[in-house]
């Protein structure tokens, strides 16, 4: 997307954080918010909501996200002997 915006991409670094605590992932992903809002939606009936609230929060949790941080330049216009 950066190149096709026109700027020259110098590199792009992969960060990856790694959540083993559901509440510290909440912050990040908003899962108890998402669940609440599935609930509202009709999406997901609320005793499922809870058990599925209380599985995460009582059972190993592994939860990762992948930000890719772009590192680029506009291009400057090449100048002639002329200019």
């Amino acid at each position: 997307m950066s190149k096709r915006s026109g700027f020259d991409v110098a590199k792009v670094i992969p960060v990856t954080t790694v959540f083993e605590d559901v509440s510290e992932a909440d912050k990040i992903f908003g899962i108890y918010r998402v669940t609440e809002r599935a609930v509202a939606a009709g999406y997901m009936e609320a005793d499922v909501a809870r058990m599925w609230i209380d599985y995460l929060t009582t059972s190993p949790f592994f939860a990762s996200v992948t930000l890719f941080i772009t590192i680029g330049s506009i291009p400057r216009e090449e100048k002639t002997v002329f200019d």
